[in-house]
């Protein structure tokens, strides 16, 4: 099984993240990220700092002893598999004068057989491009990864990448050049804007991004997210997807510029070691907004990192394309994956729920997006059988909340971890009130409505595994069904198979 180190070498901090390859599946196993500000104290002739050096070298000489530990006795072990280690270094050591100093250094901690290089500027956007559009059905966007000290820029259109830039400011040189670790003065945040406005503007390219929502990337989006969330009760541990409305953005980031890094940390949970940089590293972000008048901004925990693995996973599955052409649909097929499901069984439970959902409209009017969380939870709803068959909905509204679902907002990924966990009859431990800044009462009752949808289609596909769709006929106090078998109605008088929409449910 084949396994993956992918160590990003940046402005601000080293990351290493560990995948194992099974097939077409593949989960992460391993993750680490330390600041070590490599890009801080840069001299005047543009030489790496020798302190951030050494911190930097430690870091990978203790990612080399990890990686090492993997090969040999690492608990993910199957049989031996050495671990490809590829490490890529970024803005700070792209222009610094004694680059080739540092790249020695980094390739004597991780070993002579890893891939250590600097990808340039456009790589970076290349890579953070692949790492976001394998996470997302977005079609139209524009991106933004603000790192260090760089910020990567570009539009995709069509899911491919139209245009893409990289400018040499990020949230380490901008708090240099504007901020200090004290609270920030609010023109100061609008003069820092103004000031790089001009080079988002500039960009020949800006004019089609016009209105298109943001994909930011990043530890200050990160964060930004965190500080909003925190404001609410998480839905998930993973943030991927969460989005943020123009004005919360810019009412976040004055909030943020107010307080100390010690109040940033203590009150809004941004970790120490960004609580002195996020207001430098967000003027980026307010800029691209202003350049081009968008209104909402979608955060993605993928980029250069995933990119970067990706390219490797489509090497060793001989893919023509490191582009994934169905993202939602993959990422669901590695959970099913990964927890045992019966995806024959799934693919009927969520044929026969959508076939229901399509032949009632006229009683729920519900529209697409919910179409959507119904098929995902139709997909998903037996999961939890993984761990323990009694009560297992409780099981699969936990693993689907918290799986990687890629192509999902965090919200509706919710919602669809709630429908699986209605989908039978027995109850779901879910305590409202505790979540009634992400989810009302009349959204929760038509989540519920769903999971009985689901609960029928499930009951229609074990008493009659071969059936090739289901036909609906709706009466005032209750809803028919005839169950089609090989091109044939099955009649089978009298049985209660639940409810849908407040009626009671028969085949008939």
């Amino acid at each position: 099984m084949p396994k993956i180190a992918i160590i990003d070498i940046g402005s601000r901090s080293v990351s290493m993240e560990i995948f194992s390859i099974d097939g077409d599946s593949f989960k992460q196993i391993y993750y680490n990220s330390i600041a070590t500000f490599l890009g801080k104290n840069i001299s005047r002739d543009g030489a790496l700092d020798s302190l951030a050096i050494e911190r930097t070298q430690e870091v990978l000489f203790d990612y080399k002893r990890i990686i090492d530990s993997f090969d040999e006795v690492g608990r993910f072990r199957d049989f031996y598999t050495p671990i490809e280690v590829h490490a890529f270094c970024t803005a700070a050591v792209r222009s610094a004068t004694n680059r080739e100093e540092f790249l020695q250094v980094a390739q004597d901690a991780l070993g002579f057989d890893a891939n250590v290089r600097v990808i340039s500027g456009d790589e970076e956007a290349i890579y953070e491009f692949l790492g976001v559009i394998n996470s997302t059905d977005m079609r139209e966007f524009v991106m933004i990864d603000v790192g260090g000290a760089s910020t990567e820029l570009a539009l995709v259109k069509d899911r491919k990448l139209c245009r893409y830039t990289s400018i040499p400011l990020g949230a380490v040189n901008i708090t240099e050049k504007f901020f200090n670790t004290v609270a920030v003065q609010p023109h100061r945040v609008s003069e820092a804007v103004h000031t790089i406005l001009p080079q988002i503007e500039g960009l020949d390219w800006i004019e089609e991004a016009k209105t298109l929502p943001i994909i930011a990337c990043g530890s200050c989006a990160r964060n930004l997210v965190i500080a909003e969330s925190n404001k609410k009760i998480a839905t998930s541990s993973s943030l991927h997807g969460y989005m943020i409305n123009y004005s919360n953005v810019d009412f976040m980031a004055k909030q943020i510029a107010k307080m100390s890094a010690i109040e940033r940390e203590d009150k809004l949970g941004i970790k120490k070691e960004n609580a002195e940089i996020i207001v430098g590293g967000l003027v980026p972000l307010l800029a691209l907004f202003k350049a081009t008048g968008s209104r909402r901004m979608y955060y993605s925990e993928f980029s250069a990192v995933y990119g970067m693995f990706y390219e490797q996973y489509a090497r060793i599955n001989k893919r023509a394309s490191a582009i994934e052409p169905d993202v939602l649909g993959a990422s669901i097929r590695r959970v099913q994956s990964r927890y045992n499901a019966n995806e024959q069984h799934a693919k009927l439970v969520e044929e026969l729920a959508l076939s229901i959902f399509r032949q009632t409209f006229n009683v729920h009017h519900l529209g697409e997006r919910f179409r959507h969380i119904l098929s995902v939870a139709s997909l998903l709803h037996d999961v939890g059988e993984y761990i323990q068959y009694n009560n297992h909905q409780e099981h699969s509204f936990y693993i689907i909340k918290e799986s990687d679902i890629w192509a999902l907002e965090h919200q509706d990924k919710f919602f669809a971890a709630l429908v699986a966990g209605f989908h039978r009859k027995e109850k779901l431990h879910f305590d409202w009130l505790r979540y009634f800044r992400v989810i009302n009462r009349s959204t929760l009752g038509t989540l519920k409505d769903l999971g009985e949808v689901v609960q029928v289609a499930e009951v229609l596909a074990e008493r009659e595994p071969e059936a090739r769709g289901v036909k609906v006929q709706v009466e005032p106090k209750a809803i028919q069904l005839i169950v089609e078998k090989d091109g044939h109605e099955q009649f089978t008088l009298g049985n209660s198979v639940g409810r849908l929409w407040g009626r009671k449910a028969y085949i008939i």
